[in-house]
């Protein structure tokens, strides 16, 4: 096997370089080059992959930015929409309350004076018949006052019972109304 290696054809083909340094800067070369090469591939692979796991999720986040934009769009439209409609609402029953205060104020104050007008028909009517009694029994008491004075008189007197008649039956007629 010695031969082999010490054979003069095969050291001109293969020539060894026993200059260490060198050796080592040319495998060292060699080695950075395959590692450079496998692991720049690798890298530059794996960066371009990450690059577009990036790019996918900044465009996934786009269209979810956009999509809470259109539902906040939405949601302030709603707000606004119903905003409004508490605002018409609140303006219609508050004018329908006023309507409704202004009726029931109308309606105290027609009541208030119907009462009034009833209380002074009521005191007028309570009065005529308080005054009526009193007149009645005031034209009684003068009538009985005067049919006593009367008959007193006319007992004294001697034609008594002629006159008696007489003004009984006058007094009668007076009392029923006729003359």
């Amino acid at each position: 096997m010695n031969d082999i290696l010490f054979y003069d054809g095969f050291q001109d083909l293969f020539e060894l370089n026993l200059d260490l340094f060198d050796t080592n800067i040319i495998n060292l070369s060699i080695v950075l080059f395959v590692v450079i090469k496998f692991l720049g591939n690798f890298i530059s692979t794996t960066l371009e992959l990450r690059r577009k796991l990036i790019i996918d999720n900044l465009q996934n986040s786009n269209k979810k930015i956009l999509l809470v934009k259109e539902e906040l769009k939405k949601a302030n439209k709603k707000l606004e929409d119903t905003k409004q409609s508490l605002i018409e609402t609140y303006d219609f029953r508050f004018q329908t309350f006023q309507k409704r205060k202004l009726l029931f104020l109308e309606q105290v104050e027609n009541y208030l004076i119907q009462s009034d007008f009833i209380k002074q028909n009521i005191l007028t009517s309570q009065t005529k018949k308080v005054l009526a009694n009193i007149y009645n029994k005031l034209v009684i008491s003068i009538f009985n006052k005067l049919y006593n004075n009367i008959t007193l008189s006319f007992c004294n007197s001697s034609n008594f019972s002629k006159k008696r008649k007489l003004l009984t039956n006058h007094y009668l007629k007076r009392l029923s109304g006729r003359n």
